[in-house]
């Protein structure tokens, strides 16, 4: 499928998962019944393939887990980098101290009435959600006892890199062009008194070599280049945590309660500066609305979602997993389909790396 962000994609996303649970009983009609096909993991996973996806339908994450540690990707449905590939904004790792990992029970849901990932680790409860009104993404730690987080943001984008091999399939369609396919590295901005952020800002754009190539030089001039001077990036916060570096917030001190929030912006048209001033804004507009009420607002969105229609289908175990594949089908497609671009085949927002990817495959 054509990834040039003037050509509209569609929607899909395949995910793999260790392990999941079906119902329990059968949903009776008009009851919730999405919440029957919850996914739970009861051990950490190994890597992104465990991941469990949440989103706003602009704004979305992987959430997985490896025993000590709970990882998320970010993805935004304009992230589009100067090669015309829809990339993620980064990952971040969360740790803990003391380590709640080693305090059984440990169980992993994904509840997609709300849209959420809670992860219990003994007596230490993290909720991973997407504002379904605003372009933030929510961590909240509840702890019967005081603990420490660090919230380290890794990214891969550090230098100019080549392109190669199948890493190029990416890169629709730039194989074997008259020039090396080269991703720039990311902006990472000095931290404030409160906040780390960072930006991929596209200093070039292989748009216009792509309209002479498909022989539309008339167009040129008369039609914004999409790609060049795009910035998207994060600014990370919350209550009680503050900057140790560029790339990390960890708690100032141990806290029974943490809220970390991510929030997410791309422009157009605009500097580098602009981007930050415009952030900046953003920023201070989210945090005009309480957590709690953030919280309401976005439970609403969800049950007005699921309230809208439904498919039961009963009578045999086939028919609930016709049922279940059909409510997770449609889950996946509201977490990214309210974006400035329609939702994009092979994964959407939730794509993650393969260790051993197939022969042929990006």
């Amino acid at each position: 499928m054509n990834s040039d962000p003037l050509i509209p994609p569609r929607q899909n996303y395949e995910g793999n998962h260790r392990q999941s649970s079906g119902p329990s009983s059968r949903a009776p009609l008009g009851v919730d019944y999405h919440s029957y096909y919850d996914v739970r993991f009861d051990t950490p996973g190994d890597g992104p393939s465990a991941s469990m996806p949440i989103g706003n339908g602009d704004l979305a994450a992987n959430v997985w887990t490896v025993p000590g540690a709970i990882f998320i990707y970010l993805s935004k449905s304009d992230a589009w980098d100067e090669n015309g590939r829809l990339v993620k904004l980064g990952r971040i790792r969360l740790t803990f101290d003391p380590n709640p990992f080693i305090d059984p029970p440990y169980c992993q849901t994904l509840r997609t009435a709300t849209a959420e990932v809670e992860v219990r680790l003994g007596a230490t409860n993290v909720r991973i959600w997407v504002d379904a009104h605003r372009k933030v993404l929510h961590v909240e730690v509840d702890a019967a006892k005081p603990v420490a987080m660090r919230a380290e943001v890794e990214l891969w984008r550090l230098l100019p890199r080549e392109l190669v091999g199948q890493e190029l399939h990416s890169a629709t369609g730039q194989a074997g062009g008259p020039h090396p396919t080269v991703v720039a590295p990311d902006t990472v901005l000095p931290p404030t008194e409160r906040a780390v952020w960072w930006c991929h800002r596209n200093s070039t754009s292989i748009w216009l070599e792509g309209m002479r190539l498909q022989g539309l030089d008339g167009l040129i001039g008369r039609v914004d280049d999409p790609l060049l001077d795009r910035t998207f990036g994060c600014y990370a916060e919350g209550e009680g945590l503050i900057p140790d570096g560029a790339m990390a917030l960890v708690s100032a001190e141990p806290s029974r309660s943490i809220h970390l929030r991510v929030h997410a912006l791309t422009t157009t048209g605009t500097t580098l500066e602009g981007w930050q001033a415009a952030m900046k804004r953003q920023v201070a507009d989210d945090c005009q609305t309480t957590a709690t009420v953030a919280r309401q607002n976005h439970v609403a969105w969800w049950r007005e979602f699921w309230d809208q229609s439904y498919i039961i289908v009963t009578g045999s175990p086939a028919a609930e997993v016709v049922t279940r594949s059909y409510a997770l089908q449609r889950y996946v497609t509201a977490c990214a389909g309210r974006g400035a671009y329609p939702i994009k085949f092979n994964g959407s927002l939730f794509t993650f790396d393969l260790p051993d990817a197939p022969n042929g495959t990006p």
